[in-house]
């Protein structure tokens, strides 16, 4: 139908396609009214979730149920907490309760300055309360209880080779500080009321520790600053607060690592040092030095230990007035000996030597000096009771001398009864009976050979090289075990009474420049008897080989190898030979005394 200037009222008109409509104006939609308008100003039917809306039930946080307009305005008086805080969240500006359990996933801060009514937690606060274990057993035991707990956090990067110099699972920047119009007479950073404090790893302390400090403590501190009510405390302070009556239990090692201890008092006979021990055995305590090389090169030489005595001279200058030194004299493991020496200020200030002690060069010997210097004078009250020989190279100055028990006022005046050995001199007295005379006698030895890396003593005496030719084989050491036959047949010479080795001198030569070795041994038969017997070292030259024509001396009068000198009637001495492998020649005599 098209109609023109018309107007269609009181029937029903049914459209089977698009209306148009032109030239509407615009308005207010009814109450109620479902049907609006498109772009185009055509008819169409709004969708309204099929009913009207009546009524609306405000929920906690909201009001405003007008239904005056098409939609009732709402208003939230509060935001509701969620575990997704975003931008478009209104923050917290009140107080709110929270019943169950929050989780955040990002780091939660609090910025901004507040405005605060003093007390306990001002921006966090744990109030006390209850917390009821529901989970142990009856009669169990819970291994640990912690009210707030911070785990080890796992720091990570995205970027490879990354350093973080300082990490900490919870971080305090420092005390507060004051602002306007504020003092704080105690500011700390960190602090625990009451309670004990448990560090099961180690405390770093950067500062100073004051109050009461118990429990083992280790490390290295810079200063003390107080402990148990002592004033604070340097390397050159004195404590002058309550006394330090014990430290460290008994059976402990007490370790203190310092430069210098220092002990200083203004009373007479202190500062004491005192080592008690109270055990009941007969040993007492130990003041040990104890020197301890890290690269363990020691020598001889080496100081063990130092006690100095120190005062001021009439300047007022210090002056070492003397030591006690304790030091290493021989090294050589099984060789060990060593060296004490006392010195004192001897007239111009410098110190003098005036006792020394050194350990020997075999098992019981110490050897002495006393004194310093020809002028040095040691004066004895009492007596002397030597067990050995008195060595004098001045003048012996005495008021009596007492000789097997007779006294002589004065030489020619009483007859020497006793008298000792007589190394030198003229004897113009009555004949010495024979018991109280000393013999020397002398053997001349000779002989060569090819070279040896083992001792090779002479040849069998039915050779035509014997006894000169040394190539029968006793041993590295000599000391290999041979047949009666061998000693019998070697040409050494037989000592007719007990007597005494002094000394083995003579010339050696050999080509090249290796080392060789020349050596006097015995060997001790035994009477009709087959055994074969070892031969012993007497004494022993080794020496660096020289050149065919050029001879090298040697004269010992010490035992090698720490064997006695003393040889028994019927004793066989014969020479022996080893070397690097170059002929060797000796021309040698041995001296025994009878």
């Amino acid at each position: 139908m098209k109609w023109i200037g018309q107007n269609v009222y009181d029937f029903i008109s049914r459209f089977r396609n698009d209306v148009y409509l032109e030239s509407v104006s615009t308005g207010t939609i009814a109450s109620g009214a479902h049907l609006g308008l498109d772009s185009n100003n055509k008819i169409v039917k709004a969708v309204d979730g099929g009913g009207d809306l009546t009524s609306i039930v405000a929920g906690t946080g909201l009001s405003g149920t007008s239904l005056t307009g098409p939609i009732p305005t709402l208003n939230v008086d509060f935001p509701i907490a969620s575990a997704n805080l975003d931008a478009d969240t209104a923050h917290l500006t009140g107080v709110q309760t929270f019943t169950g359990r929050k989780i955040f996933s990002a780091d939660v801060r609090f910025d901004g300055d507040k405005d605060v009514t003093p007390g306990d937690g001002a921006v966090i606060h744990v109030d006390t309360h209850d917390v009821t274990d529901v989970n142990t057993s009856a009669s169990g035991t819970a291994a640990k209880y912690t009210h707030v707990s911070i785990e080890a956090p796992r720091l990570a990067a995205t970027n490879g080779s990354v350093t973080t110099t300082n990490a900490a699972a919870l971080y305090i920047s420092g005390a507060p500080f004051a602002g306007t119009n504020q003092t704080i007479t105690n500011p700390y950073a960190l602090w625990v009321d009451d309670g004990l404090v448990k560090f099961d790893s180690h405390l770093t302390v950067g500062g100073t520790i004051t109050g009461d400090v118990t429990g083992a403590l280790t490390g290295q501190a810079d200063t003390v600053a107080t402990i148990a009510g002592l004033a604070p405390n340097t390397a050159t302070t004195q404590a002058t607060q309550p006394n330090i009556d014990s430290i460290g239990t008994d059976g402990d090692t007490l370790n203190i690592l310092s430069d210098q201890l220092l002990m200083s008092n203004t009373s007479a006979d202190t500062p004491v040092i005192k080592l008690v021990n109270t055990t009941d055995d007969d040993q007492a305590g130990q003041l040990i030095f104890e020197k301890l090389r890290d690269d363990d090169a020691v020598a001889q030489g080496q100081n063990l230990g130092e006690i100095w005595f120190r005062g001021q001279d009439a300047a007022q200058n210090t002056e070492d007035y003397a030591y006690i030194i304790g030091e290493i004299d021989v090294s050589t493991s099984g060789q060990e000996s060593g060296k004490l020496i006392l010195a004192v200020a001897n007239h111009d200030g410098g110190n003098g030597k005036g006792l020394i002690l050194t350990g020997g060069s075999e098992n019981n010997e110490v050897d002495v000096v006393l004194g310093l210097g020809a002028n040095s004078v040691v004066t004895i009250p009492g007596d002397i009771d030597l067990a050995g020989d008195i060595d004098v190279d001045g003048t012996l100055e005495t008021d009596a001398l007492t000789i097997g028990g007779a006294t002589i006022a004065a030489i020619g005046t009483t007859a020497i009864t006793t008298l000792g050995t007589i190394g030198t001199g003229v004897w113009n007295g009555t004949a010495i009976a024979a018991d109280q005379q000393k013999h020397l006698m002398h053997y001349q030895v000779q002989g060569y050979s090819t070279g040896s890396t083992n001792y090779v003593v002479s040849k069998n005496i039915a050779t035509n090289t014997a006894p000169f030719k040394h190539d029968v084989d006793i041993g590295s050491d000599g000391t290999t075990a041979k047949s009666v036959t061998v000693w019998m047949r070697t040409g050494g010479h037989v000592m007719p009474n007990a007597c005494t080795l002094k000394r083995f001198t003579g010339w050696t030569e050999s080509a090249g420049s290796a080392s060789q070795t020349l050596a006097l041994f015995r060997v001790r038969l035994a009477d009709d008897s087959d055994t074969d017997p070892s031969a012993v070292l007497l004494q022993e030259v080794t020496y660096t080989a020289s050149g065919n024509q050029i001879a090298d001396y040697f004269n010992v009068t010490s035992a090698s190898g720490g064997q006695s000198l003393d040889l028994a009637a019927g004793d066989i001495i014969f020479s022996a030979l080893k070397g690097a492998g170059n002929p060797q020649y000796f021309n040698g005599t041995f001296e025994v005394e009878f």
